[in-house]
């Protein structure tokens, strides 16, 4: 089964947009989960995350979205989880999700630390369930280049499998950050322009392919070269 984790570095950089993109443009059966929910949704005396509310509804999935995240709390997982159990509870999610499916997406939370203290952050889930972790970096060309430096030389990525990153509205060529990844060999995936029409497209609820058709290619050839990746990486 071929897993993939997509994170951010920051918070609002476009994860779940990227999901969409790439879901929508995939062609594949689709499992879906965000382990450590941040935008709760409480409904009928249920909590669920309001990301995997989205994508259960856009890909029509047959699993409940409360079902999709093991928790909301850092307080109550930190009392009912230690790394051994999380590890395991999120190995019994994965085979409940991935039945009948092609690929596993895996949410992770609102930046690349969230989740630490309660070993559920994207680090930690990419090495609890062996999936390849793809990052979305977003924002001005130094606050994107200190994340993809901060990604590549100063994080411990021990046993991680980085299959490469998407620079989301970008404003202007960013030169610099083309020289770092050239030459950390740090796959760059995807360039979305910093696009008015897509802020405010998004913002009445369409999905990045449904505002520029054009971008179901590119996620399409993202999410062949990022699963291939993953497939390399559990070869």
């Amino acid at each position: 089964m071929r897993k993939l984790i997509v994170a951010s570095t920051r918070r609002g950089a476009g994860k779940t947009s990227v999901i969409v993109g790439m879901g929508q443009a995939a062609g594949k059966k689709l499992g879906y989960l965000k382990p450590f929910g941040d935008r709760l949704l409480y409904r009928k005396k249920r909590l669920w995350d309001y990301d995997a509310a989205l994508i259960a509804q856009v890909f029509r999935l047959e699993d409940n979205p409360e079902d999709m995240s093991l928790g909301f709390d850092h307080s109550k997982l930190r009392f009912m989880y230690d790394a051994a159990k999380t590890r395991g509870k999120l190995q019994e999610m994965l085979a409940r999700v991935e039945k009948g499916k092609d690929v596993v997406l895996l949410e992770a939370g609102k930046d690349i630390a969230y989740g630490a203290s309660v070993h559920l952050d994207a680090l930690s889930l990419a090495r609890h369930t062996g999936a390849s972790l793809l990052a979305v970096l977003s924002g001005e060309e130094g606050e994107v280049l200190d994340d993809a430096v901060l990604l590549k030389q100063r994080m411990d990525t021990s046993g991680v499998d980085l299959a490469g990153v998407i620079v989301n509205r970008e404003d202007g060529a960013y030169l610099d950050l083309d020289l770092f990844c050239r030459s950390a060999s740090l796959p760059t995936l995807l360039r979305i322009p910093f696009d008015r029409a897509i802020a405010v497209g998004i913002a009445q609820g369409k999905t990045l392919v449904e505002i520029h058709p054009e971008y179901g290619e590119h996620f399409s050839a993202v999410f062949s070269q990022a699963l291939k990746h993953a497939h390399g990486a559990m070869s």
